[in-house]
């Protein structure tokens, strides 16, 4: 009877253990058959460990060049100085003989203020809009190529320098940002060294504003431009206004 009393506690005691040791043993048996499966080419298990690279092994994204944050002064003080310009000499041609906005006066300041303010909104959002810039992400960085994961696991601290840019499927993988390019079917990319980023549907990196003009901003730029001479016409429209007043 205490022997029977012993194996009945002894199985209590170790079944628990043994069935941790089952389901261990039959994880191991599908994750092997899984691996070994004759359905997975290499090409796949290449692509599953690519997607598998932990991301924060990829070196800090690079800092903006010296010119990010001082060439947009030019282009911020052109903007703002001919803008005031242009609205001061309206009001001023408005306001002028009697001081009585008639109706084209009173359109010519309307439209003015109008276009300035039109102005200021394009300027910010070339400045702050970061547009067409191919942000990291898993969806960008996927598939990591094996030379930049054999690069990074062998010495981290050198990083990818010397190393080109990688053609692939998905394109070009800029070995600065660390992200695939669309190809140029899907538009012109490009890193630029002043803002350090790839940008997609580059056109020009604009010294004024210092910004890359690409094919979001675009009309933003254009529209910039065109506001120029717009203002201007608005403002000869106001004197030639108040002369018409004038003689009447």
């Amino acid at each position: 009877i205490c022997e029977d009393g012993r194996t009945r506690a002894l199985n209590t005691c170790c079944s628990p253990a043994l069935g941790l040791m089952s389901r261990f043993a039959e994880r191991v048996v599908n994750d092997s058959v899984v691996n070994d499966s004759p359905n997975q080419s290499d090409a796949d298990k290449g692509d599953e460990g690519a997607s598998q690279f932990p991301l924060y092994l990829l070196p800090p994204i690079p800092k903006r060049g010296a010119g990010y944050r001082s060439e947009p002064i030019m282009g911020i003080v052109v903007v703002l100085a001919f803008s005031s310009l242009l609205v001061g000499l309206t009001h001023g041609m408005a306001a002028a003989g009697e001081g009585k906005y008639t109706g084209l006066t009173l359109a010519t300041v309307c439209l003015i203020w109008i276009q300035a303010l039109f102005a200021v909104l394009c300027l910010l959002f070339l400045l702050c809009a970061n547009a067409g810039v191919v942000k990291r992400s898993p969806q960008t960085c996927y598939p990591v190529p094996s030379e930049v994961q054999w690069r990074l696991r062998a010495n981290p601290q050198t990083g990818l320098g010397g190393l080109g840019n990688i053609d692939g499927p998905r394109g070009s993988y800029c070995i600065r940002c660390c992200v695939w390019r669309p190809s140029k079917e899907d538009g012109k990319s490009h890193h630029c060294s002043v803002c350090n980023r790839c940008v997609v549907g580059f056109d020009h990196h604009c010294g004024v504003f210092g910004r890359c003009i690409v094919r979001g901003n675009l009309p933003c730029f254009y529209m910039l431009i065109g506001l120029a001479f717009t203002g201007m016409a608005t403002g000869l429209a106001a004197v030639a206004a108040n002369a018409s007043s004038a003689e009447s």
